[in-house]
């Protein structure tokens, strides 16, 4: 069979009755349009009810079962089951149910793959309810051990308050976790288990941590903006944020992926106290230094810190760190004699009030 689930599923549906294979077909989505279509649906279309629709999809299902118990089509099942049972075998017995299905075979085939782990007596599905998401299992033991592990994770990030990497959050687990569990899990399997937690997530940098963190699993357009800062580590224009906002919509999990509007992003950053304008259209974090104001401000700020009256060079290069503006930006702001004069030296100082 190659693991081919869309041909043995096609030859498993030979011989339905017309109505039952058509409901099969809709409700696990093995259309062409992949849409897996609900009872209500399908009952308008029979001029039928849900309730009956459920009666053909059980009645259905249950012949599919019989079937795949005769010679001719055993051997084949088999072999989808070993294929199966082998990549949970590699991931501890319990993964996600959309990490399984991408690990058995192609996007477009993943609802057959679906259909076949329905059928089978060896896997349990476990519907995503609070905690988790679906996941599938050969071992409803090693299922608990999997909650366990991720109440512990969550525990642990809770105490932290910070990020880890993988091979942090493995140490983690070797050093501390493993010993409150009789049971050594390889990387594969520890990270499948921490991947069926919802709480717990992947940055896009790869570092795990909590799901209710900014830094995670940013909602936010604000979040969304302090991201795309940190991560890039430098003041950028408000166009150039907006475009990373898109890029880095198409790498997150879990989060809404709507590209917002240039003009949302710039309205988030001229009022929110946490960015500064520090030139024409450019922004920085205010957690890395930056003051906010116009230049006069940051020049005021400079001659007073400094308590002593300073050259032009010295107040350009010291608005500089502050301000990404021309010289003659600086020179035109020092021209306001209201609030800058010089000494004797030609040094500028704050004019008394």
């Amino acid at each position: 069979m190659n693991n081919d689930f869309k041909k043995f599923s096609s030859k498993l549906l030979e011989g339905l009755p017309l109505r039952n294979k058509e409901v099969v077909l809709r409700r696990f989505g093995l259309t062409e349009s992949q849409k897996m279509e609900t009872l209500e649906a399908i009952g308008k279309d029979y001029k039928i009810t849900r309730e009956r629709v459920r009666q053909i999809e059980n009645d259905s299902l249950k012949k599919l079962k019989e079937k795949i118990k005769t010679p001719k089509i055993e051997p084949d099942f088999k072999e989808l089951e070993l294929h199966i049972s082998a990549v949970l075998k590699q991931y501890g017995d319990v993964r996600k149910e959309d990490k399984l299905l991408a690990d058995l075979t192609a996007e477009k085939n993943k609802n057959f793959a679906y259909f076949i782990l329905s059928l089978s007596p060896l896997f349990q599905r476990l519907d995503e309810g609070v905690g988790c998401y679906s996941v599938w299992t050969s071992n409803k033991e090693t299922l608990n051990l999997a909650k366990s592990l991720c109440q512990a994770f969550e525990g642990k990030f809770q105490g932290l308050g910070k990020t880890l990497t993988e091979q942090e959050v493995f140490d983690i687990y070797e050093k501390e976790i493993k010993l409150q569990f009789n049971r050594s899990l390889a990387k594969e399997a520890l990270f499948s288990y921490l991947e069926t937690c919802c709480r717990l997530a992947k940055t896009v940098d790869q570092k795990w941590g909590l799901i209710s963190w900014a830094e995670v699993s940013p909602k936010t357009i604000k979040d969304k903006i302090g991201m795309v800062l940190t991560r890039e580590n430098k003041p950028l224009h408000f166009q150039d944020i907006s475009r990373l906002i898109e890029q880095l919509n198409g790498k997150l999990e879990n989060v809404r992926k709507m590209s917002p509007h240039i003009q949302t992003v710039h309205n988030e950053l001229i009022k929110n106290n946490n960015f500064v304008l520090v030139g024409r259209g450019m922004y920085a974090l205010k957690e890395w230094g930056y003051e906010p104001g116009q230049v006069k401000d940051i020049i005021l700020k400079v001659l007073k810190d400094a308590s002593q009256p300073l050259a032009k060079e010295e107040i350009i290069q010291a608005v500089a760190k502050q301000r990404a503006v021309k010289e003659s930006t600086v020179l035109s702001s020092l021209r306001n004699k209201n609030l800058f004069g010089k000494d004797e030296f030609g040094k500028y100082q704050v004019r008394e009030a």
